[in-house]
């Protein structure tokens, strides 16, 4: 796993964050596809607003960015 990914997930971890494998759901997992794109899936709203503020703290999320069309 590459170093900024696993940097990641430990802050994941640290924030109590759930995340699951696609291939396993009973296991924590991230898919990883061969263009290097990653998908983390979160457990549920709570997961992915905790997700989004440790992210933020620190420093993976810039709040001075406009985000993603397909987010909105």
């Amino acid at each position: 796993m590459p170093a900024d990914l696993k940097n990641i997930c430990e802050i994941l971890v640290k924030a109590n964050v759930k995340y699951y494998s696609l291939s396993d759901p009973r296991k924590e997992g991230v898919m990883v596809s061969a263009d290097g794109a990653t998908e983390f899936v979160l457990g549920d709203a709570n997961d992915f607003e905790a997700a989004v503020a440790a992210l933020g703290r620190e420093g993976w999320l810039s709040p001075d960015l406009p985000s993603h069309p397909t987010v909105q």
